[in-house]
Order: structure tokens, then C-alpha cells, then sequence
């Protein structure tokens, strides 16, 4: 699975971070404060996309593509306060698949549907800034993830080969997005159950990010 590559693409919500589980916990908080019953359930169907994506799925879901938008800043200052207490959670085996990578010189690129501004705060609240050759953005494309469009915008900006690429993702959206740009993709599941998706680059499943570095180990 991993023997000839040479280039890591990390997806990062859910992935590397803790930050999915931690946008629940936040906008649970702000519903249950505003009576609101369906709200974490839109949420839920919100991972792994952004943009004009999740503005899609708002509306089908509610009727309303302004669903959020009076919420927002409060659970954006919310958010943010809690950051400034507790930093960033980064997921098991993260520190140490990215020492591993960087140690043995592949290149590590982050495809991420968050805009950059996002990205950059939450990797230094995390402290794996200084992890990542390059980054794709949301804001570098016109559809996120499923749309394969990040991924082909990785290999069209940085030149890859995509024989040597393999990606790795938590979610539907970004496996389907993997495999739509003719990646391999791996899966670690984080809040969202992957085991069912079929296609013709999810080449396998991994409960952590520790079982991907013991297979990298292996290689001679």
C-alpha cells in the first residue's frame, strides 16, 4: 500500500486535529442555549465540506441557507475562548506519523477544505505548522471536497505524481474527493462511518494514525 510513495496528503478536520468533535461540543452548546432541536444534526451532515458545499446541504436540510449565520459569532467567540484555555487536541499517532515522514524526507502536503486562515490557526494552536511543506486551501478552489478539485489542485501547483501520492482522510467527502483526483486514499473514521464506502482508490482502513506509521515501519 505504501511501498513507492513519496508524497503524504493529510486531509486536517477530524484527521490530525481533534476539531470536528470540538465544533460539536461548541454548537451543541449554542442550540441547547437557544432551544434549537435540530441544529446538531445539520452539523453533523456538515463534516468534511465548506463553502458553497455546506451552504447546499444547510439549505436542503433546513430551508433556510441562513440557518446558521445568528449563531455564528457567538459560537465563533466561543470557540476561540476556548482555544486561548486549551489549545488544539491533536489525534493519536499525529505527532509521531509526522516526525516519522519528515525524518525520512516524503513530502507532507495539507488538502484541507478549510480556508487558510482557518488552517493556520488551528495548526498553531496544534503545534504541526512547522510539519507541512505546503497546504491547499479552500479558498484555492471554487467546490471543496467531495469535488476532487483540491486534490487536482495539489498535483497541478506542486507537480506530483499521483502513482506516488497517497491520501489520507476521516470522511466520505474527503475519500471521495481522494479518489475522484485518482489518489489512493486511506481512511481513519473519526465521527463519521466510513466502512461502507466502495471505490476504486480507498485502498484500506485504519482504526489510527499509529497503525499507519507501524505499516510505513515495515517498509525496507
Amino acid at each position: 500500500m505504501f511501498e513507492g510513495k513519496k508524497v503524504f496528503l493529510f486531509d486536517m478536520d477530524g484527521l490530525l486535529i481533534d476539531s470536528e468533535k470540538m465544533h460539536l461540543d461548541m454548537w451543541n452548546y449554542v442550540f441547547k442555549k437557544h432551544h434549537i432541536d435540530n441544529g446538531l444534526d445539520v452539523i453533523k451532515k456538515l463534516i468534511g465540506v465548506s463553502g458553497e458545499t455546506a451552504r447546499k446541504v444547510i439549505e436542503e436540510e433546513t430551508g433556510d441557507i441562513h440557518f446558521l449565520e445568528p449563531y455564528q459569532k457567538e459560537k465563533d467567540e466561543m470557540t476561540d475562548r476556548f482555544l486561548e484555555v486549551y489549545g488544539m487536541s491533536v489525534k493519536k499517532g499525529a505527532v509521531s506519523l509526522l516526525s516519522y515522514l519528515k525524518e525520512k524526507d516524503y513530502k507532507i502536503i495539507l488538502v484541507s477544505s478549510t480556508f487558510k486562515e482557518g488552517v493556520e490557526k488551528f495548526l498553531a494552536y496544534s503545534q504541526l505548522s512547522d510539519f507541512f511543506d505546503e497546504r491547499v486551501t479552500g479558498d484555492m478552489v471554487s467546490e471543496s471536497k467531495p469535488s476532487p478539485e483540491l486534490y487536482l489542485k495539489a498535483i497541478e501547483i506542486y507537480h506530483l505524481n499521483k502513482e506516488e501520492c497517497i491520501a489520507l482522510e476521516d470522511s466520505y467527502n474527503g475519500i471521495i474527493a481522494a479518489d475522484g483526483a485518482g489518489i489512493d486514499v486511506v481512511g481513519i473514521p473519526d465521527l463519521v462511518d466510513i466502512s461502507h464506502i466502495e471505490c476504486s482508490h480507498f485502498v484500506s482502513i485504519k482504526e489510527s494514525l499509529e497503525d499507519v506509521l507501524e505499516e510505513l515501519q515495515t517498509i525496507k
